[in-house]
């Protein structure tokens, strides 16, 4: 299988899973994601970057981003960039955990540098998958979210969230802390889920570089306020 077939066919998995406006539709029960329920919250650093982002296409092209809504129109654009990025190296994460790992050399070389990363926490961390790609499911409290990956690593089982942004956000935290919580996996259907006892973020860099970054135990009432308050806003 190449490199391109292995990424496609991870698309097709996660795409198996009926999930519509922000919903995992399971069993004739919709669960809202944890993600779509974090969007609840404020994230002012989006706001700096969004305007970063258009003065910078701006001055580079100002032929091209001429008017306030072409620049706009831009930072859309840079948005989908990175989140095809983010597509890309998460199977590219998954092709380690399934015993297939994808060589940076057959990556694209706009994605090498994180694969390269990805290759070097493997060698050095050592994680024992469990799973990945898993849905996690809280039948108690009326949520779902996927996690990249569940593994044994020091001695634990853990939940790893690999992401590629600058830095590690609080967020990040409370996301892991939701998933923990949850009673369930989905697999064709509801099965119990496996217990973890510790959440880390693995911060993969575009040239290489690799962070691990243990998350703070965060009572799952957080999470349920911050859940309360997307429904308060939905209805």
């Amino acid at each position: 299988m190449t490199p391109k077939d292995q990424i496609q066919a991870r698309a097709r998995r996660v795409a198996a899973v009926p999930r519509r406006d922000g919903y995992y539709h399971l069993d004739g029960r919709k669960y809202p994601s944890v993600t779509t329920i974090l969007q609840v919250l404020a994230k002012p650093a989006l706001v700096g970057w969004a305007a970063k982002t258009a003065a910078s296409l701006v001055l580079d092209e100002p032929e091209k981003y001429s008017t306030a809504e072409a620049a706009a129109a831009g930072i859309y654009a840079a948005r989908d960039s990175a989140g095809s990025r983010g597509t890309t190296v998460h199977s590219i994460a998954e092709s380690y955990a399934e015993g297939r790992p994808l060589a940076p050399e057959d990556i694209a070389p706009a994605y090498q540098g994180f694969a390269r990363a990805i290759k070097e926490f493997w060698a050095t961390a050592k994680p024992q998958p469990v799973c990945s790609e898993a849905l996690l499911v809280s039948t108690t409290h009326s949520y779902a979210g996927r996690v990249d990956l569940i593994a044994q690593i020091g001695g634990e089982t853990a939940i790893l969230d690999f992401k590629t942004g600058k830095g590690v956000y609080a967020e990040a935290g409370l996301q892991i802390a939701a998933y923990r919580a949850c009673d369930a996996i989905y697999k064709d259907e509801l099965v119990d889920a496996v217990p973890t006892t510790v959440g880390y973020v693995v911060l993969l860099g575009e040239g290489g570089r690799w962070s691990l970054h243990r998350q703070p135990e965060i009572p799952i009432d957080v999470f349920l306020a911050a859940k309360r308050l997307w429904e308060w806003s939905r209805d």
